[in-house]
C-alpha cells in the first residue's frame, strides 16, 4: 500500500474513532417503574462508545513503529473499557436503597443508612454513616432528569427516617 493511502486510512480511522466519542457522550436514560427508578446508558451511545474502541483498531493495524502500536494499543484498551463500563452502568433508586453497579463492581446503600447527599458539578455523592459513597455521574444527566432524581432521592431518605405508625 502507497504510504499516502495509509496516512488516509490512518486519519479516517482516527477521525471516525474521535466522532464515535464526542457521539457517545449521551445522558443516562432514567425508567420510571413502580418500584423506583433505574438509569441506564441508551443502547445506541453503547454502540457508539464500542464504536469508538473499534474505530482505532485500523490505525493499530496500518502503524508499524512500536511506540505507535503501543499508544494505540493502549487507547483501544482504554475506549474499551470505557464501552463496558457504560454497557454496564446501572443505578437503583428503590423503596430500599441505591443501588450502582459498574465495570469496577457494585454497591448498595440503605436508605436509614444515608448520611448525606452532596451534588456538584461533576456528580450527585450519596453517603453512608459508615463512610461508603455512591457515587452518580452528573454530566451524562439532562438537568431536568437530575433535577428529579435529586428530588427522589431526597423523598427516599426523608421517607425511610420518619417513623412507621
Amino acid at each position: 500500500m502507497k504510504p499516502h493511502g495509509r496516512r488516509l486510512i490512518l486519519a479516517a480511522s482516527l477521525l471516525l474513532s474521535g466522532l464515535c466519542l464526542l457521539a457517545s457522550r449521551g445522558p443516562l436514560r432514567l425508567t420510571w417503574t413502580n418500584h423506583g427508578v433505574e438509569a441506564a446508558f441508551p443502547w445506541h451511545t453503547l454502540a457508539l462508545a464500542a464504536g469508538a474502541a473499534l474505530g482505532v483498531v485500523p490505525a493499530l493495524v496500518l502503524v508499524s513503529r512500536p511506540a505507535g502500536r503501543l499508544i494505540l494499543g493502549l487507547a483501544v484498551l482504554g475506549l474499551a473499557a470505557r464501552a463496558g463500563d457504560r454497557a454496564l452502568y446501572r443505578l437503583h433508586v428503590e423503596a430500599t436503597g441505591l443501588r450502582q453497579r459498574t465495570l469496577l463492581g457494585s454497591s448498595a446503600l440503605d436508605w436509614s443508612q444515608v448520611s448525606q447527599v452532596a451534588g456538584s458539578v461533576q456528580a450527585i455523592l450519596v453517603r453512608d454513616k459508615a463512610g461508603a459513597v455512591i457515587e452518580i455521574p452528573a454530566p451524562p444527566l439532562r438537568p431536568e432528569d437530575r433535577a428529579t432524581l435529586e428530588r427522589t432521592l431526597s423523598r427516599r431518605i426523608r421517607e425511610s427516617s420518619e417513623p412507621k405508625p
